[in-house]
């Protein structure tokens, strides 16, 4: 008796939950917004859209005396930034940093050769 009362306060509060419209409406919107991002971040950019964004964003840290500076690491074809000081060029950070890209290359190399010799 006790198993059935919780079935069925169960099926009360699942009830209530899905003949209130709004919360179907909450539920539908939250699927559309995940599909709005899902298909923001497949959207390919041409080399011109980015190279203009990358400028807009030097042209907003001028004042700090900053730029940033893109490139594509070789071995792993990941991007990599610079934040540089203008005044000096000293490079301040690298995102990711250029010795954690050349490991993560040399892991890919090494795990290649182990598959190589099983094979």
């Amino acid at each position: 008796m006790r198993v059935e009362s919780i079935k069925t306060t169960e099926m009360q509060y699942n009830s209530q939950r899905l003949s209130t419209g709004d919360n179907l409406q909450k539920e539908l919107s939250k699927n559309k917004e995940l599909e709005n991002v899902e298909a923001v971040s497949q959207k390919k950019y041409t080399e011109e859209e980015i190279k203009t964004a990358i400028g807009n964003v030097n042209k907003t840290l001028n004042p700090y005396d900053r730029k940033l500076e893109f490139s594509i690491h070789e071995a792993t074809k990941l991007i990599a930034v610079k934040v540089i000081d203008t005044n000096t060029d000293e490079v301040i950070r690298e995102i990711p940093p250029e010795k954690i890209l050349d490991m993560v290359a040399k892991l890919w190399e090494l795990a290649g050769i182990i598959i190589d010799k099983k094979i």
